[in-house]
């Protein structure tokens, strides 16, 4: 099951550094696919969710110092958001371009390759999850290995936030629903 991802993961690699060198490093280019006004919207939608999930944990939980792993974490989009609720950052991606110029734009902040297979840390390291739009890029067995791969880093307890989006057509072979 998961030897067959390898390849698959390779080609992700490449396609994420390939779009950083396509956007000369441009950290909100290079992570999106959409148009200016679709991943507007996004954003407004993402980071309300965000919010709306933070301040439910915030209330759930001590949260000051919290360890968060940003899984996925790009081009650091999301470092100072989660700092703003006072947590200790981590962030990990598969893209060593797209870590590049998340360590310029946050020096300060720790951020590991990944292999987009295993999680690079050791068991219940983390307080908290934090992954964006990164799961739905798995075929379905890796999404399950993955998200094993997160329970694992939690600690016991701990909170897992996902934010992704669903697909814009339908698979194929199905028609829409007919209204």
């Amino acid at each position: 099951m998961v030897d067959q991802l390898v390849p698959q993961l390779s080609d992700r690699e490449q396609y994420w550094d390939h779009k950083v060198a396509q956007t000369g490093g441009d950290p909100v280019r290079a992570v999106c696919r959409d148009t200016a006004e679709e991943n507007s919207c996004i954003d407004r939608v993402q980071r309300a969710l965000a919010r709306s999930a933070m301040n439910r944990i915030r209330r759930t939980r001590e949260q000051t110092g919290a360890g968060v792993l940003d899984y996925g974490c790009g081009t650091g989009r999301w470092v100072d958001f989660l700092r703003g609720y006072e947590c200790e950052y981590t962030g990990v991606d598969l893209s060593s371009a797209m870590l590049a110029v998340a360590r310029r734009g946050h020096p300060d902040a720790e951020f590991r390759k990944g292999d987009g297979l295993v999680v690079p840390y050791g068991d219940g390291r983390f307080d908290v999850i934090w992954s964006v739009a990164v799961v739905h890029h798995n075929p379905p067995d890796g999404q399950e290995h993955l998200l094993a791969e997160f329970a694992r880093v939690l600690r016991p307890g701990g909170i897992l936030v996902l934010l992704e989006g669903v697909g814009r057509s339908p698979r194929a072979g199905r028609r829409p629903a007919q209204r």
